[in-house]
């Protein structure tokens, strides 16, 4: 029904919880409120983690990568954290196609954790053919070059070896890596706590996998 309810044509909003009112081509339409309907379907309740997650992901990111997805949202009408959790629920998954490249010019440990300058070691080898490219120490945090840059550019690995304690990486750690012309991506790392070392790959979004042919997730990439 339409009308104007007390003189008032611009009336909006609820009546006592049982009456509301809303504007449509120009005009007030009256009606009688109805509670949602919420099924809880598997489709709902599965969106609703999803976002949960969404924002535990987002929570538990080091500062500086908030700012990095601030920056990517710089001059948007969005924040970084709008781009991040639309990315999470709609738009990204773990990429599987590899990341290649020719000159590691910066690497940085975001989180150090080790307790010693060498408490363990993140080497950095092309693949196939293990050719040593350059190092880094947790929590040391300085890079070491070996082949560096490569004769081609190159797949690679990454071997974690224990070096005066052992490896203790937490879930979502990450590497900075600045490579071929500034290019920056950040490498995601997987829970890591072992006296021994492991090998992990990584697709070109960043996201790490247990084996070469990128089919193993180890930690994707947000």
């Amino acid at each position: 029904m339409v009308i104007t309810p007390f003189g008032d044509n611009q009336a909006r909003g609820d009546l006592a919880g049982s009456v509301i009112y809303q504007r449509r081509r120009g005009q007030v339409i009256c009606k009688k409120y109805a509670r949602p309907h919420d099924p809880h379907s598997p489709d709902q309740l599965d969106q609703r983690q999803k976002f949960l997650n969404a924002v535990s992901a987002w929570n538990a990111l080091p500062v500086v990568d908030r700012d990095y997805w601030n920056f990517l949202a710089t001059g948007k009408t969005f924040t970084g954290y709008n781009l991040f959790i639309s990315r999470y629920l709609f738009e990204h998954k773990p990429s599987t196609t590899p990341l290649v490249l020719q000159h590691i010019e910066n690497l940085h440990i975001t989180t150090t954790r080790g307790t010693t300058s060498t408490a363990w070691w993140f080497y950095f080898l092309s693949y196939p053919g293990s050719v040593s490219i350059c190092s880094i120490s947790d929590n040391f945090n300085h890079q070491w070059n070996y082949t560096n840059p490569l004769p081609a550019p190159s797949f690679f690995r990454i071997d974690l070896y224990p070096g005066h304690t052992p490896i203790s990486v937490e879930d979502g750690d990450t590497l900075e890596l600045t490579f071929d012309g500034s290019q920056f991506l950040l490498l995601w790392l997987p829970e890591v706590k072992q006296p021994s070392g492991i090998y992990l790959y990584f697709a070109d979004d960043g996201s790490s996998y247990y084996d070469p042919a990128l089919t193993l997730l180890a930690k994707g990439a947000p």
